[in-house]
């Protein structure tokens, strides 16, 4: 999807996994499995991770921030509607 950006290593960070923003359409084959997806937006971008995930059949967390202006699938697993309480 237009806009879906992936959290991806980038340069050294002492004690921390170094990362940098990505499009998914920019991802290579060659990438590697990520620790986790942050998604930040609503239905679409969600859907997008998710199938990106799926594709490469990958089983990593997949982390919903609701940016969007539907958020139907965080209003139906019943979590946080505002961003400040889903990152906490």
């Amino acid at each position: 999807a237009k806009g879906v950006r992936v959290l991806l290593d980038a340069k050294p960070n002492p004690g921390r996994r170094p990362i940098r923003w990505v499009s998914i359409g920019e991802l290579s084959e060659g990438v590697g499995t990520p620790e986790r997806i942050i998604t930040i937006g609503g239905d679409g971008t969600i859907n997008a991770a998710a199938s990106w995930l799926f594709e490469r059949e990958l089983d990593v967390p997949l982390a919903l921030l609701p940016a969007g202006t539907g958020n139907n699938l965080v209003r139906g697993l019943e979590l946080p509607l505002d961003i400040g309480d889903a990152f906490a």
